[in-house]
C-alpha cells in the first residue's frame, strides 16, 4: 500500500508487484499521512486518511476500491483528528489520538465502524492520558499512560473497556514511575522505572526474576538484583534464567536492540 499522484487520482494505491495488479483505491486530499498498518488477522490494512469534509480519520481497507473506507468521524466535521503510532497486534489495532471530550487517550479497533471505540478515558475529560511505550505481551496491550491519581504508572488492556486497567502503581502519589523501554522476556514483561524522584532508573520485571548486569564505561563489574544505572551509562544486561535475552546499548531514555 501507497500513497501517490497519478493520472487516475491522487489517493492510496496497492500494488502485488505487477502492472494488471497495481490499483487505485480511494482519493485523499493530501498525502502526508503515517504508513499503512496492516493487522495479522484477514486482509484489514489501517491508515490515517484525509479528505475535505472529514480531515485526517482513520481508514481501512482490504485492497479493493469498494472495501475502502472511513471507520468513524472522531472529530466531526472537517477538523481533522490527531493520531500517534498505529499499532497492530492480531485482529486489533491499537492507537493514540486527540479527540473532543478526551483529550489524548487509546483507542482500538476490529476495522468495523462499531469495533472502533475509546477503551478508557484515563484523564478524564479534556485532560490527556497521553499513552506511549505500546507493547504487546502476551495477548494483552501495555502502555504508560497519565492520571491526576497515579501520575504516568503502567497499564495494560486485553482490547476491552473493563479490561483496561492500572498495572500497579509504582511510585504512589505523587511520584510517577514513567516506565519506558517496555520489553518480552518468555512470560515476563521488562521496563525501566525512570521517574524523576529517582536518581537512577531501575529495572523491574514482572512477575519478578533474578537479573544479573555487567556494567561498561562509567561504571564496571557485576550487579545483581533490580540494577540500578545512571542515566547515560551504557548498560548491557542479561536476564536469567532465560539465555539469549538481552539489552545492550541502553543509553538514558531509550533501549536499542532489545
Amino acid at each position: 500500500y501507497f500513497f501517490a499522484h497519478s493520472p487516475a487520482g491522487s489517493g492510496l494505491f496497492c500494488s502485488d508487484g505487477t502492472a494488471a495488479g497495481t490499483r487505485y483505491l480511494a482519493r485523499m486530499s493530501a498525502l502526508d499521512a503515517p504508513e499503512p498498518v496492516k493487522t495479522s488477522a484477514g486482509n484489514r490494512t489501517f491508515f490515517i486518511g484525509i479528505d475535505e469534509s472529514h480531515g485526517s480519520e482513520l481508514w481501512v481497507t482490504d485492497g479493493n476500491p469498494e472495501g475502502t473506507r472511513r471507520l468513524r468521524d472522531l472529530t466531526p466535521g472537517p477538523a481533522s483528528t490527531q493520531f500517534g503510532a498505529l499499532k497492530a497486534a492480531g485482529p486489533l489495532l491499537y492507537f493514540a489520538c486527540t479527540t473532543p471530550g478526551f483529550g489524548t487517550e487509546l483507542w482500538r479497533s476490529d476495522g468495523t465502524e462499531t469495533g472502533t471505540f475509546l477503551l478508557r478515558d484515563i484523564a478524564p475529560g479534556e485532560t490527556s492520558s497521553r499513552p506511549a511505550n505500546i507493547h504487546f505481551h502476551l495477548g494483552h496491550c501495555f502502555f504508560s499512560a497519565w492520571d491526576p491519581e497515579h501520575g504516568r504508572e503502567l497499564w495494560s488492556t486485553d482490547g476491552t473497556p473493563a479490561g483496561t486497567a492500572l498495572v500497579e502503581d509504582v511510585q504512589p502519589g505523587e511520584s510517577w514511575a514513567q516506565p519506558i523501554g517496555l520489553a518480552t522476556m518468555g512470560d515476563r514483561l521488562v521496563y525501566f522505572e525512570s521517574a524523576d524522584t529517582l536518581a537512577q532508573s531501575r529495572l523491574r520485571l514482572l512477575p519478578s526474576a533474578a537479573v544479573v548486569a555487567v556494567v561498561s564505561n562509567a561504571q564496571q563489574g557485576r550487579v545483581t538484583g533490580a540494577g540500578r544505572f545512571g542515566l547515560g551509562v551504557r548498560v548491557p544486561l542479561t536476564a536469567l534464567p532465560e539465555p539469549g535475552f538481552m539489552f545492550s546499548h541502553w543509553e538514558g531514555g531509550g533501549v536499542g536492540d532489545p
